[in-house]
C-alpha cells in the first residue's frame, strides 16, 4: 500500500473556494453514538516541531480506546504556538501498513496549516503497539473483519478515529473551524471517501488512490469473497464508500495513477462519478510514494 503524496496546492485552492459554516451529518449512520460529538480528551506525550499526542477514541473492548496522533502547526515549527492564529486545517489518514507521518504533518505545517495525522493501527509512529491501542492480530490490520459488536470492527474503529481527530483540531484556539480539509491516501483514501459523504464539516476532500466499490473491481475483492454471503454483505453496507458518496457536498478533488494495481480505473470512475463538485487527477506513472 501507498503512503503519502504531496497535494497541498490543488488542496489549498479547493479549501479557499468554499466558506460555509457545515455541520456534521453522522446522525442515522453507525457512527451516530453520544461520544463521536465530543471533543475527545488527549494528553501531549512530547513537543518539538510537531506535537506527539495520544487522545481517547470509542470505547473498545469495554474501555476507551487510545489513538496516537502527530499535530503540527506554524507555531510548532518555531516552538511558538502563540503565532498561529487563524489557521486552515487538513486531517491525514495514512493507507495500509502506515502510521501517524510526522513528516507528512509537518509538510503541511511549513505550508500555512495545522495538521493533525493520527495511526489507525493501535500504534505509535513506530509502528510500535501502544496501551489501549487497537489491537491487530499478528500484526496485520483486520479490514474485512465482521464482528459481533460494531466496536471491535476495525473500520468502524478507524473512521470514528479519524472523526474525533477533526473534532479535536477544530478545537484548538488557533485553527478557523471553517476551514478544514481531509486528505487519505490508499485505505485512507477509502475512509475519505467515506467520510466525504458523512461529515460535511470538511469544505474539501482529496483521496489518492482509493475508491469505492471494491465489491466490484478491486484487489480488495479478494479479501472480500473469503467472507462468508452475509458478513460480506454487512460489509458492503456499513463501509463501502459507494454507500455515502453521493450525498458529499464539499469539492473533491480525485487523483489517480493509471498504474494503480489496487483500486482499477472502472470501479474508479464509477466511484468519481457519485460526486457533483468534482476533480479528477489521472496520471500516467504516477508514483507510489
Amino acid at each position: 500500500m501507498k503512503t503519502h503524496n504531496p497535494v497541498a496546492a490543488i488542496l489549498c485552492t479547493l479549501i479557499l473556494s468554499v466558506s460555509s459554516i457545515c455541520s456534521a451529518q453522522i446522525k442515522g449512520t453507525i457512527w451516530d453514538v453520544r461520544d463521536i460529538y465530543q471533543i475527545p480528551p488527549y494528553q501531549t506525550l512530547s513537543a518539538d516541531s510537531a506535537l506527539e499526542i495520544i487522545y481517547q477514541g470509542l470505547k473498545y473492548k469495554g474501555r476507551p480506546q487510545n489513538v496516537y496522533a502527530y499535530y503540527a502547526s506554524p507555531g510548532t515549527l518555531k516552538g511558538d504556538r502563540a503565532k498561529d492564529k487563524n489557521l486552515p486545517a487538513v486531517v491525514l489518514v495514512h493507507g495500509g501498513g502506515g502510521t501517524a507521518f510526522k513528516k507528512w504533518a509537518i509538510m503541511w505545517a511549513k505550508k500555512g496549516y495545522a495538521a493533525i495525522a493520527m495511526d489507525l493501527r493501535g500504534n505509535d509512529g513506530t509502528k510500535k503497539h501502544i496501551a489501549g491501542g487497537f489491537d491487530e492480530p499478528d500484526g496485520q490490520t483486520p479490514y474485512f473483519t465482521i464482528t459481533p459488536g460494531l466496536n471491535e470492527q476495525w473500520m468502524y474503529q478507524a473512521v470514528a478515529d479519524v472523526i474525533l481527530a477533526h473534532n479535536l483540531i477544530r478545537s484548538f484556539k488557533e485553527v478557523d473551524p471553517k476551514r478544514t480539509a481531509l486528505t487519505g491516501i490508499s485505505w485512507g483514501g477509502i475512509i475519505t471517501c467515506l467520510l466525504a459523504g458523512i461529515d460535511d464539516r470538511y469544505q474539501a476532500a482529496v483521496p489518492v488512490y482509493g475508491c469505492g466499490y471494491l465489491f466490484e473491481n478491486s484487489e480488495m475483492r479478494k479479501s472480500l469473497d473469503l467472507l462468508n454471503a452475509a458478513d460480506r454483505n454487512t460489509w458492503v453496507t456499513q463501509y463501502d464508500p459507494s454507500e455515502y458518496l453521493a450525498k458529499a457536498k464539499m469539492p473533491m478533488l480525485f487523483i489517480n495513477g493509471t498504474n494503480d494495481g489496487h483500486f482499477f480505473l472502472n470501479s474508479y470512475a464509477k466511484t468519481y462519478n457519485l460526486v457533483k463538485n468534482r476533480n479528477l487527477s489521472v496520471k500516467i506513472g504516477l508514483k507510489n510514494n
